[in-house]
């Protein structure tokens, strides 16, 4: 058993996210040999992962030298754990929770993942107490509460994406975007088109291990394969596709989405991990393709006429480049949606098209993650909003932590210290250096934090894990909504350090 943190047992369980409200009660519960997981007769194959990897927690945290068993009975009795689903007054939100102290212990949850969430709270509290007391009501404010791993430019291991996942999970977080595709890596195993792959990757069977974890842990793996720009490493195998301007000029990363075999290419790949990935959802990229907009060079009609010849050809003659642009978007939209599945995109080159200007509008089933507003001259968040997209919070200022030696800061914006003290999840980009809060009334899908490889080597796995771990905890803390259990991140950091790493199960690590 871990060491007791201060405080009275009766008073707010020390655990991160804080939990929404808590009452003090005189029963307190502690793991004990004769513990038993106990799960009603209609619950007991809705519930039946999540009493395993309680189970498995319990012991491997120090609780019980062994897993409790697990039974199906009606009632608990004293020192069992009773997993259950029901309806909470107080939250209709699936991931709401309640745990109740007593002679049994009870969780309570909206949905399978509730009664997770309560879990994580449970364990958190008995590292640190060594025993639960009164009654938590709990849910988040936010549905999607994520992570975004870039490795497509930097290959992490199974393990190490496999710990990660239980690090959300152990935060009460629910979503992992995979960035699998840039322009220095396709890091995947394809079967459609095995010549663009760069080794080392992820198999297909590592893919199908990472989901089935997930689905324990309650987290959605949303798959990201950018295009059509970031595609240097897929354009290497399939040189013909590259986008060459007027004049002659190659761009090693653009793909030509004018060419029916690169539109075919991107579909058969969009298709392909659509179907591997069972989650809601699939992320299209769509950035930094034109050009930024200071740049002198940027693709414009005239240096890429062939792109201007496409938009035409599928929006008519008073087309722009952005039609063709946004029709292509549209194609992979409708694979996407094809398989079940929702899409999202970057929003920097999305501009919402006004009622009847007769431009091209982006599918109102994407969800569009904004991340940037170069200028007050693009669209905001509140035009995307206005033009009812749904939105995630994707901020580069605070959300970005980027694998480079003048990026990661000790306090200020791109620090844990600025995610809890700086930062909410309607904290939007008003321009680059300039923040925009979104009222409350505004809807706001969640947020994402974000691992960017722009130096791969810069560190190894273990090192990103243990630099990015208090900007999860932040990130988490901020995400779930409840009210802050520190006033400070300095007065936080406490808590970080006794709340500590998911629980460790088998031999898996961090890798090296």
């Amino acid at each position: 058993m871990r060491g007791a943190a201060p405080g009275a047992a009766g008073s707010r369980p020390p655990v991160i996210p804080a939990v929404r409200t808590s009452e003090p009660g005189a029963a307190r519960w502690r793991p004990s040999p004769a513990t038993r997981i106990v799960l009603p007769p209609p619950d007991s194959r809705r519930l039946g992962d999540e009493a395993r990897v309680l189970a498995a927690e319990l012991c491997g945290d120090g609780h019980l030298d062994r897993p409790p068993r697990i039974v199906e009975r009606h009632s608990a009795s004293p020192h069992d754990v009773l997993l259950r689903t029901g309806k909470l007054d107080e939250s209709d939100s699936s991931e709401a929770y309640r745990v109740d102290a007593g002679a049994a212990l009870t969780v309570t949850g909206g949905s399978a993942a509730g009664v997770f969430y309560g879990t994580r709270t449970l364990l958190q509290t008995l590292r640190q107490r060594g025993e639960f007391a009164g009654r938590v009501v709990d849910w988040p404010e936010y549905g999607q509460r994520g992570l975004m791993v870039d490795v497509g430019r930097k290959y992490f291991t199974p393990g190490w994406l496999e710990r990660m996942i239980r690090e959300l999970a152990w935060l009460k977080c629910n979503v992992l975007h995979l960035h699998l595709s840039d322009s220095s890596g396709f890091r995947i195993e394809s079967e459609s088109h095995p010549e663009i792959v760069t080794r080392p990757a992820l198999s297909k069977a590592e893919v199908r291990r990472l989901i089935a974890v997930a689905e324990d842990c309650h987290v959605t793996l949303v798959p990201e394969i950018d295009s059509p720009g970031h595609l240097e490493a897929v354009l290497e195998a399939r040189p013909e596709l590259r986008l060459i301007r007027k004049d002659g000029t190659v761009e090693p990363s653009k793909l030509d989405y004018s060419k029916p075999a690169a539109r075919r290419l991107i579909k058969d790949l969009v298709a392909e991990y659509a179907e591997l990935f069972p989650g809601g959802w699939f992320h299209l990229g769509g950035d930094e393709y034109f050009g930024y907009p200071w740049e002198e060079d940027r693709l414009t009609g005239e240096n890429a006429p062939q792109l201007l010849e496409y938009a035409r050809s599928v929006a008519g003659p008073r087309a722009t480049l952005l039609d063709g642009f946004t029709s292509y978007l549209n194609d992979l939209v409708s694979v996407v949606a094809a398989r079940g599945k929702r899409a999202k995109v970057w929003n920097d080159h999305i501009v919402p098209a006004a009622p009847g200007s007769g431009r091209v509008e982006l599918d109102r089933r994407v969800e569009i993650e904004v991340w940037v507003r170069w200028n007050t001259d693009e669209p905001s968040v509140t035009d995307f909003l206005e033009a009812d997209y749904d939105v995630l919070n994707g901020h580069g200022d605070h959300l970005y932590f980027i694998l480079a030696p003048d990026q990661q800061h000790e306090k200020g914006k791109k620090s844990a210290q600025g995610l809890y003290d700086l930062w909410t999840p309607r904290t939007f980009m008003r321009e680059p250096g300039e923040d925009l809060r979104l009222a409350a009334g505004q809807p706001v899908s969640g947020a994402h934090l974000s691992i960017w490889c722009d130096n791969p080597d810069f560190q190894s796995e273990r090192e990103v894990a243990e630099a990015v771990h208090p900007w999860l905890r932040s990130f988490a803390q901020q995400m779930w909504g409840s009210p802050k259990p520190a006033a400070t991140y300095e007065e936080f950091v406490p808590l970080i350090e006794a709340v500590g790493e998911a629980p460790a199960l088998g031999s898996r690590s961090y890798g090296g």
